[in-house]
Formats: structure tokens, sequence, C-alpha cells
């Protein structure tokens, strides 16, 4: 693939998923269409978590045993086994690691789940304004700083982020 396809598709695929929010607000009066908007709504926003702790708990519980098998599998693999082309030790390091990380989520507290789940919300919650402040503040003052209309969009960026940390402070 040539470097004009490729931006061509990363383009499109970054303008759909803008799209998305408005596409899920629209209704177009074909009913596989408006089934297929809702599905997809609903996938990004699962109403059932919110409603029912156990569904919450399985949930989280279900990612951190996705978070701790490939964690544990790439340390046995790389450290522990050195499995770099033996295909047998790649095999018994999945196994440990399956067996470990089933072992963790299964027997995890509720009460754990749910804190680090809340815990781990409010981390992504701070995480996002400052990330944005800090990408903002690195264009605005370390890349845009070679001509008099790159300082004027080093200042727009900069009421921008400002205007957007703004407003999602007002949500949480």
């Amino acid at each position: 693939m040539n470097s004009a396809y490729r931006k061509q598709l990363f383009l499109s695929l970054l303008a759909t998923l803008l799209a998305l929010p408005l596409a899920a607000a629209a209704r177009s009066g074909f009913s596989a269409l408006d089934n297929g908007i809702e599905l997809m709504s609903n996938l990004f926003y699962p109403s059932v978590l919110l409603t029912n702790q156990n569904v919450q708990i399985g949930f989280f519980k279900f990612l951190y045993f996705i978070i701790i098998f490939t964690i544990v599998n790439w340390v046995l693999g790389k450290f522990i086994f050195k499995a770099d082309d033996d295909k047998n030790s790649k095999r018994a390091a999945g196994v440990i690691a399956f067996a470990f990380a089933a072992i963790s989520a299964w027997f995890m507290p509720e009460n754990v789940a749910l804190g680090t789940a809340g815990l781990i919300t409010a981390i992504f919650n701070l995480l996002i304004p400052v990330g944005l402040t800090v990408g903002a503040v690195y264009l605005a003052f370390y890349k845009l700083k070679e001509s008099w209309w790159q300082h004027l969009l080093g200042a727009f960026i900069i009421l921008a982020a400002i205007w957007i940390i703004n407003w999602t402070m007002t949500l949480i």
C-alpha cells in the first residue's frame, strides 16, 4: 500500500468514527438501518452495566482476566520460558497464564472488582483532560513557533483546549 492510500484510509476511518454519534442520534425511516444504528449505540453504551451490579462485576472480572492473561503470558513467554521460536514453550506459557488469570479473576472479591473499576474510571476521567492539556501545550509552545500564523494557531489551540477542559470538567 502506498502512503496516499493509507492516508485516505485513515481519514475515512476517522471520519466514520466522528460520524457515529450523529448517526446514532438520527432516524432514517428504514428499519434495518435504524436497528443497525441502535445496535452500534448499545454496543458502545451498554445500559445493562448501569443497572445490574452482577453484570458489572462479571464484565469487570472478564476484563481483568484478559489483562492478567495478556501480561502473564507475555512475561512467561519472554523472560521465563524464552519462547521466541519454540512452540511447546509458548504453549506452556499460555496454559500457565490462562490458569493464573482464571484463578485470579474467579476468586477476586466483588468489592475489589467494583472498587478497581471505579478507580480505573476515575483515572481515565482525569487522564483525558490532562492529556489534552499536555498535547495542546506541546503543540502551541514547542511545535508551532516558526512564524506569526503558527503563534496565532498555537494561541487558538490553547484557547480551544481550555474551553474543552472546562466543558469536560462540568460533566464530571
